[in-house]
């Protein structure tokens, strides 16, 4: 038995669509390209005028989509817990993300900033974070690996130190970062970009990506410096925190 629980058309005055629902399945017959959106919780075929198939919809033990032409989503394309797979390759999916712009949950250490007038709010930062770690963990669906990307912000005097992840316990990424070296370090500070704290040039947005074999059903992600100096004088911050799974 068919169940239609959802059907919207956006049509031209001029045209008439024709629906027939026979059996197992339903079919929507179009003249022309329309706008339309389709929710059904049996099988669902959408044909052109050539009898070709467009997209198929069926409800088994897991719900799976065909298509011959482009699919275009305007918003969310919402997946559950399931996994989405592309000519047979599971596809990264979102499962947790951290902007740090509204109230921090779960966080050893929810100290924020932004630079100067800026409204991008970010985890640490000026005066906030040296010689510090800071915490969290997501409670994650089954997966086979593990993406991690973020964004550090390395702020005033550094002189080679690192920033480091630890993903449960174990690091797996560090970088080191020099603001200006011995030998154009004049022209550095002359030329640099001070975005925030003291007069000095700063790394904004600098872009890591982790990815790694997990299984487990939470992560633990860490983050720290090698710093020993105040927090005034040099810091560091993680921004847009995104972990994937699949």
């Amino acid at each position: 038995m068919l169940y239609l629980l959802f059907l919207t058309f956006n049509l031209g005055l001029a045209q008439h669509p024709k629906i027939t629902l026979d059996g197992p399945s339903a079919t929507v017959y179009f003249l022309g390209d329309y706008d339309y959106s389709v929710v059904n919780s049996q099988n669902f075929t959408i044909e052109d005028s050539s009898n070709n198939n467009l997209l198929t919809i069926t409800q088994s033990d897991s719900c799976n989509i065909t298509a011959n032409r482009r699919i275009v989503v305007h918003g969310d394309l919402l997946a559950s817990n399931a996994p989405i797979k592309i000519q047979n390759y599971d596809q990264w999916q979102l499962v947790a993300l951290e902007d740090f712009q509204g109230q921090l949950s779960g966080w050893s250490d929810s100290s924020v900033s932004n630079c100067g007038s800026s409204p991008n709010i970010f985890l640490g930062g000026h005066c906030k974070y040296s010689d510090v770690s800071v915490s969290k963990t997501f409670t994650i669906p089954s997966h086979s690996y593990i993406k991690v990307s973020f964004n550090v912000n390395f702020l005033d005097r550094w002189e080679g130190e690192s920033v480091y992840m630890k993903l449960d316990s174990n690091i797996v990424w560090n970088e080191s970062y020099q603001a200006c070296n011995n030998l154009h370090s004049t022209l550095c500070q002359y030329k640099g970009i001070d975005s925030c704290g003291d007069d000095y040039p700063d790394r904004i947005g600098h872009p890591v990506t982790y990815s790694g074999v997990h299984s487990a059903d939470s992560v633990t992600l860490e983050f720290s410096s090698t710093l020993d100096r105040d927090s005034c004088e040099v810091s560091w911050g993680i921004d847009d925190l995104e972990i994937y799974i699949r």
